[in-house]
């Protein structure tokens, strides 16, 4: 937490998520949200066995869509009352004999009217469906940024709750949670059927490679938990704002087939023989520099391939930071890389 949050996660909510992780998802299965071992996100096969990585095994079943339903069912059976199609216009805060009560003044179903409640909560998403927002707190370029989300996270209530109710803005504005995504996916809202299908996490596994002809960010510089979150913001830096995510023969078989099979990528996804004709296909589909990005990948194969040399115990394995590396003394001369290569064009998003 302290390595990702760069040390300026808030202590204690850091500290409750950490030592009381265990018992919430104990506590939240026995009101019946149910969990599953995450194979497909969060699991290698290695050496016919399933290795999970990153310290984490579970998820929810059927992701975000299952999660809500789940919630949903809990929510009724508690007897908690749920009103639809119910806008919030404004919140007050009065206060008598040292108690505070608030009166939100919502619209329902186009009638305005008084609720009185002893507590609020804004369970209301952030701002990341909000190009001004994104650019006045993020800063220039992420009014571009695509959207994953539902397209409803406008930041109202953030800004309501400020102007209303004089609440301190905390946390890091100008920093989000940003990742790589299928180019030619939707940039203002996500699919709800699909989900995160859009997501291109298999990166560690590849090059990711901008429209230049070259390598931006250490793919696999760690665990793919603690860097697609900022890789999404190397992503829009670049050119362009896209990148190219290349692999050959060696590694396909280990990408995430929801995000890669071909009914997904469909027109985003191109195959090809050799470095020299994907190269080709590359260069009608954005890439600038052929020479440049041919150049970049016989650089990396000659790394890689003498890190080989010089260290033969070394043994690949993607559940575990295997110290397999592209940093050598050694100068050996080019292996050719397996073909046949597989590359996906993806941008940046919220």
């Amino acid at each position: 937490m302290e390595n990702v949050c760069a040390g300026r996660s808030d202590k204690e909510l850091s500290r409750a998520l950490i030592t009381d992780s265990r018992s919430t998802v104990k506590w939240l299965a026995g009101r019946g949200i149910r969990f599953q071992l995450s194979f497909n996100r969060q699991a290698y096969e290695v050496d016919g066995r399933f290795k999970f990585w990153g310290g984490l095994c579970l998820k929810t079943e059927d992701g975000g869509k299952g999660l809500i339903a789940d919630h949903l069912a809990a929510a009724k059976n508690s007897g908690v009352l749920l009103s639809w199609g119910t806008g919030l216009k404004g919140v007050k805060r009065q206060t008598e004999c040292g108690q505070h009560r608030y009166l939100a003044t919502v619209l329902d179903e186009g009638v305005e009217r008084i609720v009185s409640t002893n507590a609020i909560v804004f369970a209301a998403g952030g701002f990341e469906s909000n190009p001004r927002m994104r650019s006045q707190y993020l800063g220039p370029g992420w009014d571009m940024a695509m959207v994953r989300g539902i397209p409803y996270n406008m930041g109202d209530c953030i800004e309501l709750a400020i102007r209303d109710l004089d609440v301190l803005p905390v946390g890091n504005w100008s920093g989000c949670h940003a990742t790589c995504w299928d180019a030619n996916a939707d940039p203002s809202v996500g699919d709800r059927e699909a989900s995160n299908e859009y997501t291109n996490s298999g990166y560690p596994l590849g090059l990711m490679i901008n429209v230049e002809g070259h390598r931006f960010v250490d793919e696999s510089v760690t665990m793919r938990n603690y860097t697609y979150a900022k890789f999404g913001r190397a992503i829009l830096q670049q050119p362009d704002h896209v990148a190219f995510q290349i692999w050959d023969a060696r590694t396909t078989n280990w990408l995430r087939s929801e995000e890669y099979r071909p009914e997904r990528l469909k027109e985003n996804r191109f195959e090809a023989e050799t470095v020299e004709e994907l190269a080709g296909v590359l260069s009608s589909h954005g890439l600038k520099d052929r020479a440049k990005f041919l150049g970049t990948c016989r650089d990396y194969n000659s790394a890689t391939y003498a890190f080989q040399r010089k260290s033969p115990s070394v043994k690949w394995d993607p559940s575990v930071l295997d110290g397999v590396s592209t940093q050598s003394k050694i100068q050996l001369p080019l292996s050719k890389s397996i073909g046949h290569f597989l590359w996906t064009r993806v941008r940046f998003l919220l």
